[in-house]
């Protein structure tokens, strides 16, 4: 399972073989104030998508990005999925300047992508 980026755009693609029941995602992150003063969190409403019963092969859009305005956050994205095998596991990515870059999530074997924090529903 793996984010992919295109344009502004991040999808989800499901390659776990099986159907997921949910996919629920948030994003995260916090803008950058300067070098030296640190960041502030988003403060904002963060909506949340909801997808339900996403095959396997499919991908579903879980994140928009603007390449020019975005660039003064460090953002990422918190991942909830649901499936028979995996039960419900949340997943959050590094955070990025400018947003989630192609990321892989959980490899075949299950263990998590570079930097990706697993934790159970």
């Amino acid at each position: 399972m793996w984010l992919a980026r295109r344009a502004g755009e991040l999808y989800l693609v499901n390659e776990s073989e099986e159907v997921l029941e949910r996919v629920s995602a948030s994003p995260i992150g916090w803008l950058r104030l300067g070098y030296e003063e640190g960041g502030a969190p988003l403060n904002q409403p963060t909506p949340c998508i909801d997808y339900h019963d996403v095959p396997e092969g499919a991908a579903v859009k879980v994140a928009e990005y603007d390449d020019f305005y975005d660039l003064d956050f460090d953002l990422g994205v918190s991942l909830v999925i649901q499936s028979q095998r995996m039960g419900c596991v949340e997943l959050q990515t590094p955070l990025n300047k400018g947003g989630v870059k192609e990321t892989v999530l959980l490899w075949s074997n299950g263990d998590v992508g570079a930097g990706v924090f697993r934790s159970r529903c």
